[in-house]
């Protein structure tokens, strides 16, 4: 019998923090007309994550 794969508990699987740094390619890719879609995939986030980024960063 085989032990079963370990399960990570520290974080969750998907989740990933937006460094500053992040959020100002964000900025700078949207500014060069980068769509959503695209923004995400260059910063390795979903567009809905990238688009909340963006509005907070825009509110500041």
């Amino acid at each position: 019998m085989t032990d079963p794969p370990t399960v990570p508990i520290a974080a969750t699987p998907g989740r990933r923090h937006i460094s500053d740094e992040d959020v100002a390619l964000i900025v700078e890719l949207r500014a060069q007309s980068a769509t959503w879609d695209e923004v995400g995939e260059r910063v390795g986030v979903h567009k809905s994550s990238a688009l909340r980024a963006y509005r907070r960063a825009m509110a500041a």
